[in-house]
């Protein structure tokens, strides 16, 4: 576990999608700690929060994250936001409220608020924090200051802020070469003693000590959206993308390639697991990777080396260390010891150790918990397949009640039920009565590893309630089941999957359904 911890001062906003009728929490300072919890940096959010909906939801997915929110300030009014839309496949900023509640009041830092920071390794905000008055005081805690002027400065915004930051994060893309180093090495003689540079899709500069240093970018052809972009090229274009990463491991010389850890996340999964394969195979260089025992990349578990996670990046600072162990042990070419020993996944070798108590009493005492119908864990599983023998033909269709069941995320209008976009936890259960069709004004979906957009504008092309109800009407049905089930499947785990299934397969049987249609995205 890291032994740094952020604090971010500063901003919280919703971005709301009215595309999509939905919202999605950030803020630099937000997302700043989400990133660094993800990575398994322990962090905290001292911001300023509003008494409305969008204040409630960021607060809850603070506390989900496992980020201190204990010092922000609550204020009655409206928290920060900003109304986005999709033209094409471009986001459209439509405007804001200009930070809420945050512009309207002052942090008014205590003595007791100093101390609390004083805690921490370095402070992170940005000029969307209304923090600029705030700084000199900040200062005295000793803690270095990151500072985002995004593309927003002046000369004398500059000579107001520098003084007091350590790292000063300057956005270019649009100066000129000659421009960028003068704005940037301004920063610096202003007392600043890093200066970051950067210049979108053609990298980054760093000023430090009087020197200029450079780091490319990932080129990305007609780019849509950034979420998810690397796992999903990989999926998209497996062959290209390994022989690149295959060209550069072997430029590297490693002696140990790690990938991920992925988590329960499908694509990245498999990408993990295939290019680790691939080093493994033709470079013979040692592999190691991390995910949840469901992710389809676990499938590669007999052939490289992959330490069993959470179904989430929450699970970081336990997946991190645990990678590393596995990893030095590799590195200084020890004997890998039985997979419940060394934390990585079973696969299929048997291999001797070594415990406390003998076979023979461990043998009674997992047949004495299996008689008693307690948990054990065997040492020698044997694989369980699902195996399914499909029903027998419905004879006559026009006399059949067909349900819609589907893990494509179709939901009312605002997700009453507040299903999930990944890893659901739970299925709606939503009444078709008198619904001759679906249309964008009542439905939409929740579910967030596709592109919503043309499901929103006809929420049918996932759940075909339209088509249902014409051949309801020409008599090749009998009727079509009033109620529908939904989730989504983005992440959601197996045994979740099978839990809701097994519920509402339940309510079909007992209303009579004789068959179900099962759409997924």
């Amino acid at each position: 576990m890291s032994a740094v911890k952020i604090i971010a001062i500063g901003d919280n906003v919703c971005d709301k999608y009215l595309s999509r009728g939905k919202m999605y929490p950030g803020g630099q300072c937000v997302n700043t700690c989400a990133y660094a919890a993800a990575n398994g940096v322990p962090s905290a959010y001292l911001g300023k929060f509003g008494s409305d909906e969008v204040a409630a939801y960021n607060q809850k997915i603070l506390h989900e994250l496992g980020i201190d929110i204990s010092h922000c300030r609550h204020f009655e009014g409206e928290n920060g936001f900003a109304m986005v839309t999709l033209k094409g496949n471009d986001r459209v900023f439509l405007g804001s409220n200009k930070g809420g509640v945050a512009k309207e009041h002052s942090f008014d830092f205590t003595q007791e608020d100093l101390e609390y920071i004083k805690g921490f390794n370095l402070i992170y905000t940005n000029l969307n924090s209304y923090i600029e008055e705030d700084l000199p005081f900040l200062h005295t805690a000793g803690v270095p200051i990151a500072y985002d002027f995004s593309t927003r400065w002046t000369d004398a915004y500059l000579e107001k802020v520098c003084p007091y930051v350590t790292v000063a994060i300057l956005s270019c893309a649009h100066l000129s070469a000659e421009d960028r180093a003068r704005e940037m090495q301004k920063a610096a003689d202003h007392g600043v003693s890093i200066v970051l540079g950067t210049i979108g899709e053609d990298g980054s500069y760093v000023l430090y000590n009087g020197k200029t240093y450079y780091a490319s970018a990932v080129h990305a052809d007609d780019v849509i959206d950034t979420m998810g972009a690397g796992d999903s090229y990989f999926a998209a274009h497996e062959k290209e993308a390994k022989a690149q990463i295959l060209e550069w491991v072997k430029a590297e010389k490693p002696d140990l390639f790690i990938a991920g850890p992925a988590f329960n996340a499908g694509r990245y999964g498999y990408a993990c697991a295939t290019i680790c394969k691939a080093v493994q195979d033709e470079l013979g260089v040692k592999v190691l990777t991390g995910m949840y025992e469901e992710n389809p990349g676990a499938d590669l578990r007999n052939s490289i080396l992959i330490v069993a996670t959470t179904n989430s990046a929450a699970g970081m600072r336990k997946a991190a260390p645990a990678m590393a162990k596995l990893a030095m042990k590799i590195m200084k070419g020890e004997a890998l010891g039985a997979s419940i020993e060394d934390g990585y996944m079973n696969q299929g070798v048997r291999v001797n150790f070594f415990d406390k108590e003998r076979g023979s009493k461990r043998a009674v005492k997992m047949l004495l918990s299996k008689l008693a119908d307690k948990p054990f864990t065997t040492e020698y599983p044997m694989p369980s397949f699902d195996r399914v023998a499909p029903n027998p033909a419905i004879k006559d269709l026009s006399k059949a009640t067909i349900a819609l069941c589907t893990s494509g995320g179709i939901v009312p209008k605002g997700n009453p039920d507040h299903i999930e976009s990944s890893s659901a936890s739970h299925y709606g259960e939503y009444s078709l009565a008198g619904v001759n069709e679906l249309t964008e004004e009542t439905y939409e979906t929740a579910h967030g590893g596709y592109d919503p957009v043309y499901a929103n504008a006809d929420p049918n092309r996932v759940l075909p309630v339209d088509v249902m109800r014409d051949l309801e009407r020409e008599g090749k049905i009998g009727k079509l089941h009033e109620t529908f089930y939904t989730t989504v499947g983005n992440g959601t785990s197996v045994a979740n999957a099978k839990k809701f299934a097994a519920e509402y397969a339940q309510k079909l049987l007992k209303a009579g359904v004789h068959a179900v249609i099962m759409t997924s995205t």
